[in-house]
């Protein structure tokens, strides 16, 4: 009989460390499984989603100068190309910020899209630029923001080229004058 309570004291001292194993085991599957899930989230929905609307915001602002001066693009378009609303606005004065967000598979991260509109008299929002994963500085809202692509590429070389040749000009020409009072 002493032998057999001694079997039962093995047998249950044996079978604790079992089920505290089996409950990490258990524990550890949870988390591979939610690291997995948070894989495929961030890699096949909220990535490519994001990247699919950057370049469609890129190409709005590309066609939104291509005529000389005039703006074609409001808010409510870009509202209209992403189908979602911003998930925040930061009004100005004379322009205002919107940001779109992406979860991405770590909840508390996201992929952020901020667009600048500048107002027009009516109140209309017209875009004007935007940036990915980044907000605007003070400068770039300070400043009359165009987008690279907006810019023709050979008119303002020209007008550099232009403003250095003046500049030299003029040294030549007051180094010339300061010469001629020392001979």
């Amino acid at each position: 009989m002493a032998q057999r309570s001694q079997e039962n004291s093995t047998n249950s001292a044996t079978s604790a460390p079992m089920s505290a194993a089996r409950k990490r085991q258990t524990v550890l599957f949870i988390i591979l499984i939610l690291g997995l899930i948070a894989l495929f989230w961030e890699f096949r929905v909220a990535k490519p989603k994001h990247e699919q609307a950057w370049e469609a915001i890129q190409k709005m602002i590309a066609t939104n100068y291509s005529k000389a001066g005039e703006v074609t693009n409001t808010n409510e378009d870009v509202k209209k190309l992403l189908g979602k609303a911003p998930a925040g606005t930061i009004p100005k004065e004379y322009q205002a910020v919107e940001i779109y967000k992406w979860r991405r598979g770590l909840p508390v991260m996201a992929y952020t899209i901020h667009v600048l509109y500048k107002k027009k008299e009516d109140g209309r929002l017209l875009l004007a630029n935007a940036k990915r994963n980044e907000e605007f500085t003070d400068e770039d809202l300070n400043s009359t923001i165009i987008p690279p692509a907006a810019q023709p590429e050979s008119e303002p070389a020209a007008e550099t080229a232009d403003a250095e040749n003046e500049a030299e000009e003029t040294s030549q020409e007051e180094g010339e004058e300061g010469t001629e009072g020392l001979e």
